[in-house]
């Protein structure tokens, strides 16, 4: 079995033969039967995945060396790397949860000794290729959702449980990570209501070519509850709409018009049916 490179040739050596494996296995998937074929590729997938803990231990060394704020990290390795600020921000994910020698949240730069995120059992479960950098960016999101004054605690106690469970869920099943944690660690409601509002943002992308833009964000609970009664009382099947008239919206069209008739009566602007602004069925 092979193990990590103990020197700098080694290293060298290995990068090469993973950059020159690339190249050859780009070809003759064809020649491969059915079985054959899903086989061998779920095996590259494996390796695939244990290139998490590469990207962890690269970062590391790069943070060593010339230490990186957080927030600045996504953009610096986005740069360097050529790849997206989402792939740079996955990559982070790795270096938190897979590095023992991160530097703690608290403390904002990278690079230290104390690592109160490191997770031993998932990154024993990254090395054996069970689950990859998608997975480990899943579970860093749902524990870093958690207010800072639990966290050190939980990733502690949640790592094995979390190693365990990942053997079991799909990888998207572990969005829903966090009402599982405090179900099986019988943790009660540990957000405060300042919590909650540190967590709130709303944002408004850019237009986009069609004069679009896109939404995002978190909602306290308040304005969370405000939009859904928006959506009953004004998002229904006909609502906004002259009397009669037919409706061909999605629901999410309904709650878009919703909320802009909505916005426009609060501003003082008028909310008319939404026929008339041209935003009727379609």
């Amino acid at each position: 079995m092979s193990t990590p490179a103990g020197c700098a040739a080694d290293l060298l050596v290995a990068i090469d033969a993973i950059a020159e494996a690339a190249t050859v296995a780009r070809g003759a998937w064809h020649r491969l039967a059915g079985d054959e074929r899903e086989a061998a590729y779920r095996k590259l997938e494996e390796a695939r995945k244990v290139l998490a803990v590469v990207d962890a231990e690269y970062l590391q060394a790069r943070c060593d060396d010339s230490p990186i704020a957080e927030s600045k990290m996504p953009a610096v390795v986005a740069r360097a790397q050529r790849v997206s600020r989402a792939q740079a921000r996955r990559r982070q994910a790795c270096l938190r949860r897979l590095s023992p020698g991160h530097a703690a949240p608290a403390a904002g730069v990278v690079g230290g000794a104390g690592n109160e995120s490191y997770m031993p059992r998932v990154r024993a479960k990254v090395e054996a290729g069970v689950i990859g950098a998608d997975a480990v960016e899943k579970i860093d999101r749902v524990l870093r959702g958690f207010p800072k004054s639990v966290h050190a605690e939980l990733t502690r106690v949640a790592d094995p449980h979390i190693a365990e469970l990942v053997e079991h869920v799909e990888v998207d099943d572990l969005d829903a990570l966090a009402p599982m944690l405090r179900a099986m660690l019988g943790i009660d409601d540990p957000y405060t209501d300042a919590d909650r509002k540190r967590a709130r943002d709303v944002r408004v992308g850019v237009q986009e070519h069609d004069g679009m833009s896109r939404i995002s964000g978190r909602l306290t609970p308040h304005l969370a509850a405000l939009i859904k009664r928006l959506a009953a009382d004004h998002g229904r099947p006909g609502g906004l709409l002259a009397e009669g008239a037919d409706d061909g919206r999605t629901a999410g069209q309904r709650l878009h018009d919703a909320l802009e008739a909505a916005l426009a009566a609060g501003y003082g602007k008028g909310a008319g049916p939404v026929g008339d602004e041209g935003w009727g069925p379609q």
